[in-house]
């Protein structure tokens, strides 16, 4: 496993205990809610545009086998 994709498991886990804290009353304690030291802005925006550029190429293609 390298540190990419090591930085974006971190990142769907501080997704999901987002999620999860804004529905669940018992999880707004501060060290539930911590992001990772790690996984900075930047990076998120960064990690944010590549995979969306991953979704688009990949619909691209399933597209145009279909026709």
């Amino acid at each position: 496993m390298n540190l990419k994709q090591f930085r974006s498991f971190k990142y769907e886990r501080m997704k999901l205990r987002h999620a999860y804290s804004q529905s669940t009353p018992s999880m707004k304690k501060p060290k539930y809610i911590e992001d990772e030291s790690d996984v900075d802005d930047d990076w998120i925006v960064e990690h944010e545009e590549a995979t969306q550029a991953k979704e688009i190429e990949r619909l691209r293609r399933n597209f145009a086998k279909r026709q």
